[in-house]
């Protein structure tokens, strides 16, 4: 698989070329495979450290094929990176009409402290995600990925942590 999407992933995660309308993800640390995981509202998050460009391209790329409605809270990191690369995507294969994408920025100064907390439970109730991708940086991820993470496994909504 010299120079594929899914060569990074691993081993595990090469069977996604076998069912290309199929995810692996993870839950809680567990690798499954799932072909009728709904795929169709996308939900990216993560650490504000988050700088591994070419993890993040290759992970959604692999949506290439999928109508996907994907949202994002708009921070620095793994937010405004997914927003650059999903917007190169669309622009690039031609996916302007099958990938939409919104932002839900925190509103600090309205909100104050609970800004953060209170974006991510907008991003559930709002955006209503099929899929949370939650990109951590190796020191793990920062308490607002942890938040929606904790808010999305509530709501019942798978979580990828590549």
């Amino acid at each position: 698989m010299n120079g594929e999407a899914g060569e990074t992933l691993g081993e595990e995660y090469a069977e996604y070329h076998r069912y290309p309308n199929a995810l692996p993800f993870i839950i809680s640390g567990t690798t499954s495979f799932s072909p009728t995981l709904d795929c169709s509202r996308i939900l990216v998050c993560g650490s504000r450290v988050y700088d591994d460009w070419k993890s993040m391209y290759d992970i959604l790329y692999l949506f290439r094929d999928e109508e996907v409605h994907w949202c994002h809270g708009g921070a620095k990191g793994a937010d405004s990176m997914a927003g650059t690369i999903i917007e190169y995507l669309r622009k690039s294969l031609g996916l302007k009409l099958t990938w939409m994408l919104d932002i839900y920025p925190a509103f600090w100064g309205a909100e104050g402290p609970s800004a953060l907390p209170k974006r991510n439970q907008r991003m559930i109730d709002g955006h209503k995600p099929t899929l949370v991708i939650a990109f951590k940086s190796p020191g793990g991820g920062g308490v607002g990925t942890n938040d929606m993470i904790k808010r999305a496994t509530k709501a019942g909504v798978p979580v990828w942590e590549p």
